[in-house]
């Protein structure tokens, strides 16, 4: 009957005009009185008033309504702070049809008034009262709100936010409709320049209001398309930072870039799981750029940015479908790989991959990627994982140890290409190292799955199993069946290649700290192995086998170690070169693994010295010259550097030293090849370098026989003479020994050439101007990288001298 009523109202206003305006409006009024409203209890009549207003100004002219707007601007702006919900809603009615009729004037003399009340939250301001004046504004924003709301916006934007502010800008928002969009930057820039004003403060309420508003802002403007863009586009300019920059040091910008990545988070929530679906959905076209982004975030130096943007991460990843995994094990890695590489030198992990579940967002994907993925797609998964592990501390990969070794094991098994096999087994030995205590359950499975790849047909896969193998064994408590197996299968195996990495293994087992604990059989199965002559001339294989040996003297008693070098390791007259090769292979590795065993024995340091010496003497007629001389530059270096095999004042001293002068002396030198001329020049390089004093009484000796090589047309002999010059005269700084270089052996030298004028002495001192001074300076640089191929202490100097292979 009401809106019957109200319709017929509007229908005389419309016929009869200004006859009945005249009265009306004055009726109208008197309904709104005090006296009446008291008796309004449940606010009817009100109601009644603006839906008859409602109809009166949609059925009156421009011409009528000049007249009485300003009568009519009151009631509206009393209807709209009303308690009653039904009678906001119809005064919000009646404000539209006035708006649309007077225009302007009706913003500017209902809002400010209200907008007013709003600020002044301490109490009524115009007996209106605040709360009332945020309902009356939803309801304006509900029907004009691309009129309404740019002049609210300067007010309540104003910085800092306050807590009452943030709560109408939350309360307002959710009826702005497609105006948000426009205003989106300027409110969330307001919020995010405010948060930290709060957080400085102490204001912990008004933070977490703030902080709840800009949730309802994105919340809301995540279901508009259109203002998803803005949105974002926003996102992503609170988010920028210079690379390299400290955002510990800038806390503001540190807020702003944090509060920016909650919101993006909330943002993610808001839409359903699985939602962004590439190429079909707005969001799914912004997750790669927004993976790259927070990744690279989690290496921030702001712990506040860092669990900011794993939140972001974390809900980010919660709406990518599951079926579109594999697209993004590309994309992920390669951010991984840039987040790590931004990382200061001595930081080793990523900060957000520390966190409680720091790996657990990604993870998902690169195990549905190994799992369901391509060729491609597998192998960049199984190393996206190794990375994830390399960059985490052990504690935080605790709740992740099985998720990430489970899918490994259970594909290695299955038929992949070998760069996806050899990626497995290397991230599965990247596991064991760093998380060893996780990784016990899977030993047995592990031994197994790395035995198998021993016998790949792929030098890598091989290689990748027997490293891996390498950092199982310390963990095994029983290594005597592992021996057993690796013993037959060298007995067993022809493939070279195989019969090298099983080897590989046996040297891990016998270098392991439990090696202790095997039985005599597979003692005397690795004796077996290592001792028996083979027909290959493979010298990886000599190397390995000589490693082994060396390393199983150091396991057996002193007793036995020094029978094993008596008999396989000490070279005889009537023995072929080849032997005599293996031999001096074997005592190489003996006097690097094991140097105390000759301390004890001055037999074996007088044998070890007459092997040297007589593989070492020139000998046109023999053609294998090469074959044993190589090896025996190695056991010479390793005995000379050790101070208990050559104590000062031995007699094998200038003997060895003799031998090796031998090889780079213009009078001996073409009876062998470069090599050995290079791998004498760096042992007597190693010698002057760390233990000087005894090579000083042969220095001009050494230094004329090196001075030969200086322009020796091969490049690594030439380099390998001008360092052992270098050392040899006492030129560069050696840190070792707290020795800074000067001139004085060379002043020495010359002066026992016959003065600075003698052919020699010309020689070294031109040489010195031009190359030797700058390379001595060089050592005294403060950034200098000292070469330690020839350190006693480092594994170059191990066997033969050969580093071990690189398994990274």
């Amino acid at each position: 009957r009401r809106t019957t009523a109200a319709r017929t109202l509007g229908d005389l206003v419309h016929k009869l005009g200004e006859a009945v305006m005249s009265r009306v409006v004055p009726i109208l009024e008197g309904a709104l009185r005090g006296d009446t409203i008291v008796a309004d209890g449940g606010g009817s009549i009100r109601h009644g008033v603006f839906i008859g207003l409602s109809e009166i100004l949609n059925a009156t002219g421009k011409a009528y309504m000049d007249a009485y707007a300003d009568a009519m601007i009151p009631l509206v702006r009393r209807g709209l702070c009303d308690a009653d919900e039904m009678v906001r809603e119809a005064a919000a009615a009646a404000f539209n049809g006035l708006q649309q009729t007077v225009g302007p004037r009706v913003i500017d003399s209902v809002v400010p008034p209200l907008l007013n009340a709003l600020t002044q939250n301490s109490g009524e301001l115009d007996g209106i009262d605040p709360e009332h004046a945020l309902e009356a504004l939803r309801e304006l924003m509900a029907v004009r709100a691309n009129v309404v709301f740019p002049v609210l916006i300067p007010t309540l934007t104003a910085v800092p936010i306050t807590l009452f502010n943030a709560r109408a800008l939350s309360s307002l928002i959710q009826v702005s409709g497609a105006t948000l969009s426009r205003r989106l930057p300027q409110i969330l820039l307001a919020l995010f320049e405010s948060l930290p004003v709060h957080h400085a403060s102490g204001d912990t309420e008004a933070e977490a209001g703030l902080r709840d508003t800009v949730r309802v802002i994105v919340s809301t403007a995540a279901q508009d398309e259109g203002t998803l863009e803005s949105l974002m586009l926003q996102f992503h300019e609170s988010v920028k930072v210079k690379e390299g920059a400290d955002l510990s040091a800038a806390p503001k910008e540190a807020s702003r870039v944090a509060e920016a990545c909650y919101g993006l988070a909330t943002m993610c929530q808001s839409f359903a799981p699985n939602s962004a679906a590439r190429g079909r959905t707005a969001m799914g076209a912004h997750v790669i750029d927004w993976l790259r982004i927070l990744i690279d975030l989690l290496a921030s130096s702001s712990q506040l940015v860092v669990e900011a943007s794993w939140a972001a991460l974390d809900a980010l990843c919660k709406i990518i479908p599951k079926d579109d995994y594999d697209g993004y094990v590309g994309p992920i890695s390669r951010a991984v790989l840039h987040a790590t590489e931004l990382l200061p030198k001595e930081q080793k992990t990523l900060p957000g991959f520390n966190l409680p579940k720091g790996v657990g967002p990604l993870l998902p994907i690169y195990s549905q990627g190994l799992l369901t993925g391509s060729s491609d797609t597998k192998e960049r998964a199984v190393r996206g994982m190794a990375r994830l592990v390399r960059f985490t501390e052990p504690t935080a990969l605790r709740l992740f140890a099985t998720g990430i070794t489970g899918p490994l094991i259970r594909i290695v098994g299955d038929r992949h290409p070998p760069n996806v096999k050899a990626a497995i087994l290397s991230t599965l030995g990247l596991l064991l190292t760093q998380v060893p205590a996780l990784m016990r359950p899977f030993l047995p499975q592990l031994q197994r799955t790395f035995v198998r790849g021993l016998s790949e047909a792929d030098d890598t896969v091989r290689r990748r199993a027997a490293a891996a193998l390498a950092a199982l064994i310390p963990l095994q408590p029983r290594l005597d069946p592992l021996v057993a197996e690796l013993t037959t299968g060298i007995k067993q195996t022809e493939e070279q290649g195989m019969k090298n990495a099983m080897m590989k293994a046996v040297v891990a087992v016998v270098c392991a700290p439990n090696a202790q604990s095997l039985s005599a059989a597979s003692i005397q199965a690795i004796e077996l192995a290592t001792t028996t002559q083979s027909n290959s001339t493979d010298p990886r294989w000599q190397q390995l086998r000589s490693q082994a040996f060396g390393a199983l003297c150091g396991v057996v008693p002193d007793t036995a170690a020094m029978q094993l070098v008596s008999q396989h390791a000490m070279t005889g007259p009537s023995d072929p070169a080849p032997v005599q090769a293996s031999k001096l292979h074997c005592l190489a590795a003996v006097l690097s693994e094991s140097p105390t065993l000759f301390a004890q024995s001055t037999d074996l340091q007088s044998q070890t010295t007459q092997s040297v010496n007589t593989a070492l003497t020139p000998n046109p007629d023999n053609v294998h010259q090469a074959l044993v001389s190589l090896p025996a530059t190695h056991v010479a270096k390793n005995a000379l550097l050790s101070s208990e095999i050559t104590p000062p004042g031995s007699p094998n001293i200038p003997v060895l030293i003799d031998a090796l002068v031998r090889v780079v002396d213009p009078a001996t030198m073409a009876s062998f090849d470069s090599d050995t001329q290079h791998a004498a020049l760096v042992g007597l390089k190693a010698v002057a370098k760390h233990r000087f004093d005894v090579l000083e009484p042969m220095r001009d000796a050494v230094v004329m026989a090196v001075m030969a090589h200086v322009r020796d047309r091969n490049i690594t002999v030439k380099l390998a003479a001008e360092r052992c010059a270098l050392y040899a005269l006492r030129l560069a700084r050696v840190p070792s020994t707290e020795f800074d270089g000067d001139n004085n052996g060379l002043d020495a030298y010359v002066q026992n050439m016959g003065g600075p004028a003698s052919d020699k002495g010309k020689q070294v001192l031109d040489y010195h101007r031009r190359v030797l001074s700058k390379l001595a300076d060089a050592t005294r640089e403060l950034d200098y990288a000292s070469d330690d191929e020839d350190d006693p202490n480092s594994a170059g100097s191990r066997a033969d001298g050969a580093n071990s292979d690189d398994e990274a």
